[in-house]
């Protein structure tokens, strides 16, 4: 019978093949990108004057500051024109391989908007001052790939931050902090330097980051970074843990401010879900806010685009302009102001937790408001009222939410009664007292009724235009935006009513407005059903006599790995009548909104619960999406169906699992060894690493992996096992400051295996695992061919007439050949580089470096062998170079930062990656050239018991601790040179 390998192999690849295509798919929808380009006349002046003097990585690092031409002042010559900075001073930090001149978008932007509006106009804050803009230069450090590479830079930039404020010293009450602003891991940078020995307590209260990978980190091949992860991780939960009230940790960060912004599904390089800080920082110091939520963004951006999209630059420029008080020591606001200036600027202002900044839960005083000829009213529109001066009520009590949407922006209530505006102006009320008048039969008017009310035309959201695309009706858009002021019943509690203004009339540009009170219950509709129901799709009709806003929960879609459907049966809009679909979530405050086309149907991915990253002890079901469906004027039911949508789907697994195939192929590549060794025991001969690997596919084994698979994504997941998991990982057992559990009880994270929650896609494992079979068998056959290649050209061009060339399959244990002088001058040229590279690795070379060297050589040698050794040679030869090949990705990153680090001229070793005893086993492994002792013996267990656990890790615990995997080989290699002592 033929084996399956071949063909499993070809579903592999046809399975990677296929996820290829859906992730290079352009997204479409609310998804699709929307940034405008922005334009600046940037300069940059080096601050010379900080240099080694100050720190030692002035040799590699450089500190600029930005000014903008023809609109920040330009200094003098003399003294670097530091005498003239009398701004709050903002320290940009770039990111993975980033340049300091990323910073130039955003500095522009707040360059333009003090100067050109908040210098001008005192309804602005009044407190604003330009930014004095400074900018590192890190010589395009890749932060993401080492630790002791991001440990640099943060302490690089604490000396920064002090030398920064003693510019000012000679100023009236010089500023005591500087705001910063992190891109990518300059974000997590700027996280370290507040837990370092060289930090200035104070000198940093107000830290926002643009796609920055807090949560996790997005790479796992560096031991160091991981380390260096969890100590950050530990200082900032200790910060906030107020049965440490008294740290250090809680002293330095109880004042700082954290705010964590997001591109969302367009960021192609780390997953959106990585940026979260709901675990870490509360909501009081911090939160995660998503551009598509952002208003007059509304937009996904990528992982770059995101520090120079215009939408985006200008709202958090107005934000930071908002916080600044130059009359306090910090220069900003204190910490509630601050994160109600973030609130009120970078989420949608619909979300629970950026009510709290209304006007109606903070009105300092009520004024009284006769009220006459008032109609009482459930709902009205412009179309129906009559020219003039429009007054409608609704009565908001028991029970009742209020809605209002128009294409007009609301006027505060003096502005409306002085200037006549047309825009609508709108007041809570309550009766105070009621006269006894009799009716007047003569004039025919009502009693007058005096209401003590406030003024709440500013408590409005702004919303996209529902009859165009966002992107118009975006900042810089051809059309204007919408307005939206919604009220739940808690919020009218303490009201009678809700009044309405307004001058507006049918000939005002199509202008709109609609007002509705309605029960607070009957909108709130849920689709129940889990996971495995909503594959198949669940649906819940909305009845006709629905209002204007109607909330659908989804509760079973709390899986950010899986992209939805949601079918809208009629169609939501018809003719001129408008309608939209906010799609919103908690932890974190994700929305996006749906009004393209005909809404007809919605593919939406959503950011929930994810793998490897936290997320709040609750109800899955807490954590699932819902739809706020607006609409004019419902006249039909309304069916919402949703079911998951698989395509979509395989898009989302590439970047939470790109790193999964690195273990999975090295897990895979060693079962084969543990085959090769099974078979050599019995027959002397060393298996074909190919036909070797057709024994893992037969159905017995086949059967048991895949089952095996299947049932830890349920198990990984029980708290008592992820416990056990956690004391016999080797990597804690080395660092106890390492977290893979959450240490606050309220969270979980699951960082085990795939870190799946979902036991519904329990056929993940297997999927992955075809996958791999189709990588590792595609690149055996190539080297196999390339082998066969050689060594048929080596018979062409070099016959032998004495004597036949060997056959490949010949059985021998032991090359018995003596070396030809070519093989010699080979062996003594490998000595000579081996004993180079051992000298150097303690001193100079890290070991990644070495191993890249020894995979080189490892080549040369299977190509050797192929031409001049015996079958059993070579293939077992080709074994380590498939063990080797898989494995090489975890010291790549490290080789990167090497050959960078010599570019830029910065020779200072490498101190986590020095350590002989990581590579030395792996280079005499390379040095030997025959088979060791694998007989029926002790030794051979050990090796296959060895190589059994090495399976295992790699499948458990190696997507988050890949840099794990390198050693685990390098005990491979020094468990096999013990095979080649003779036991005589």
């Amino acid at each position: 019978m033929r084996s399956p390998l071949p063909l499993i192999a070809c579903l592999g690849m046809l399975l990677a093949a296929l996820i290829a295509v859906s992730y290079v798919q352009p997204l479409q929808g609310s998804d699709a990108p929307g940034c405008t380009v922005p334009y600046m006349n940037p300069g940059y002046s080096r601050v010379v004057a900080f240099d080694t003097s100050h720190t030692a990585y002035a040799r590699k690092y450089s500190l600029y500051l930005y000014r903008e031409e023809d609109v920040d002042p330009v200094p003098p010559q003399h003294d670097e024109g530091f005498a003239m900075l009398d701004g709050v001073p903002l320290l940009f930090i770039p990111g993975n391989a980033g340049s300091f001149r990323q910073v130039r978008s955003l500095a522009a932007k707040l360059a333009d908007t003090y100067f050109g509006h908040y210098q001008h106009d005192a309804k602005t804050n009044p407190q604003a001052r330009n930014y004095d803009v400074f900018t590192a230069d890190f010589n395009e450090d890749f932060t993401a790939f080492h630790g002791r590479t991001m440990l640099d830079q943060a302490e690089y930039l604490n000396e920064a931050v002090k030398f920064i404020l003693s510019l000012y010293s000679n100023n009236h009450d010089p500023p005591q902090s500087v705001v910063i602003v992190g891109h990518s891991m300059g974000g997590v940078v700027a996280r370290a330097m507040v837990t370092l020995p060289n930090y200035v307590p104070g000198s940093i209260n107000t830290i926002v980051t643009l796609a920055s990978p807090h949560a996790a980190s997005p790479l796992t091949f560096d031991g160091d970074l991981i380390r260096l992860y969890s100590s950050i991780d530990r200082f900032w939960y200790d910060g906030y843990d107020e049965s440490l009230n008294g740290s250090v940790a809680h002293a330095r960060l109880a004042n700082v401010s954290l705010i964590s912004i997001t591109g969302g599904m367009l960021d192609d390089t780390l997953p959106a879900d990585y940026t979260t800080l709901a675990a870490m920082v509360p909501a009081t110091n911090g939160f995660t806010a998503y551009t598509t939520g952002i208003t007059e963004v509304w937009s996904p951006i990528d992982h770059l685009a995101i520090v120079w999209c215009d939408q985006l630059r200008h709202r958090l420029a107005r934000a930071l302009l908002d916080i600044v008080d130059v009359s306090a020591p910090q220069r900003t606001y204190s910490l509630d102001k601050r994160m109600s200036i973030f609130r009120q600027h970078l989420l949608s202002g619909f979300e629970d937790y950026a009510t709290q900044d209304k006007l109606v839960h903070h009105y300092n005083h009520t004024f009284n408001v006769k009220r006459d000829d008032i109609d009482a009213s459930t709902q009205f529109s412009v179309a129906e009222q009559h020219p003039g001066h429009h007054v409608t009520v609704f009565d908001v009590a028991n029970n009742t939410d209020f809605v209002m949407l128009t294409s007009v922006p609301p006027t505060v209530w003096p502005e409306f009664v002085a200037n006549h505006y047309i825009n609508p102006s709108v007041l809570l009320c309550r009766a105070t007292n009621t006269s006894r008048a009799d009716y007047d039969v003569s004039t025919r008017r009502q009693p007058t009724v005096v209401q003590q009310c406030i003024d709440v035309s500013l408590d409005y959201n702004v919303v996209p235009n529902p009859h165009h695309p966002l992107k118009s009706s975006a900042l810089g858009g051809e059309t204007s935006p919408y307005f939206a002021i919604q009220y739940n019943s808690s919020a009218l509690a303490e009201w009678d009513t809700v009044v309405v203004f307004d001058r507006l009339t049918p000939s005002d540009d199509d202008a709109v407005l609609q007002a509705q009170s309605y029960p607070s219950n009957p909108p709130h509709y849920t689709i129940s059903g889990g996971l495995a129901a909503l594959a198949w799709g669940q649906s819940i009709t909305l009845p006709a006599d629905r209002p204007m806003v109607s909330e659908v929960a989804v509760p079973g879609a709390w899986s950010s790995i899986l992209a939805y459907n949601v079918i809208f049966r009629p169609k939501l809009r018809h003719g001129s009548s408008w309608s939209m679909v906010r799609q919103w979530g908690t932890e974190p405050y994700e929305t996006k909104w749906h009004v393209d086309g005909d809404l007809s149907s919605l593919v939406i991915t959503k950011h929930g619960i994810a793998p490897y990253t936290p997320f709040r002890v609750t109800e899955k079901t807490d954590h699932g999406v819902n739809f706020q469906i607006w609409q004019s004027s419902p006249s039909e039911a309304l069916e919402v169906h949703v079911r998951v949508n698989w395509w979509v789907s395989l898009r989302l697994l590439v970047l939470r699992y790109r790193l999964a195939l690195v273990a999975i192929c090295v897990s895979i590549s060693l079962a084969v060894m543990c085959c090769q060794i099974r078979v050599y025991q019995t027959t002397h001969r060393w298996p074909d690493f190919v036909q070797a690997m057709a024994y893992l596919v037969t159905p017995p084994v086949l059967i048991a992996v895949m089952v095996t698979l299947i049932i830890l994504t349920p198990l990984t997941k029980v708290s008592w096992i992820q416990e056990a998991l956690d004391l016999i990982d080797p990597v804690v057992l080395r660092d106890p400051n390492d977290i893979n559990l959450s240490l606050r009880r309220d969270y979980r994270l699951n960082s085990f295996y795939l870190g799946l929650e979902e036991s519904f896609l329990w056929f993940l494992g297997p999927m992955f695992f075809t996958i791999g079979v189709g990588l590792v068998y595609s690149s055996a056959l190539v080297i196999s061919l390339l082998g066969s290649g050689l060594r048929r050209g080596f018979r062409r061009v070099m016959p032998t007439p004495t004597e036949e060339p060997k056959p490949l399959a010949e059985v021998e244990i032991r090359s018995k050949s003596s070396p030809s002088v070519a093989a010699s001058v080979w062996s003594r040229r490998r000595t000579i580089v081996m004993g180079t590279m051992i000298v150097l690795v303690p001193f100079y070379l890290p070991y990644s470096v070495v191993y890249v060297a020894c995979v080189v050589i490892q080549a040369l040698k299977v190509c050797r062998y192929a031409i001049t050794e015996s079958a059993s040679n070579y293939h077992y030869q080709m074994t380590l170079l498939m063990v080797m090949l898989w494995t090489l990705p975890v010291n790549i990153p490290i080789l990167v930062v090497f050959v960078h680090n010599i570019a830029v001229n910065w020779t200072t070793p490498f101190s986590s990656h020095h350590n002989l005893l990581s590579i030395l086993p792996i280079l005499i492994v390379t040095r030997l050239g025959s088979i060791p002792n694998f007989g029926k013996n002790t030794y051979t267990r050990v090796v296959v018991g060895y190589l059994a656990y090495c399976i295992g890790y790699c499948v458990v615990y190696g997507v988050r601790h890949t840099f794990w995997i390198h050693h685990l080989v390098n005990a491979l290699c020094c468990l096999l040179i013990f095979g080649y002592i003779d036991p005589r």
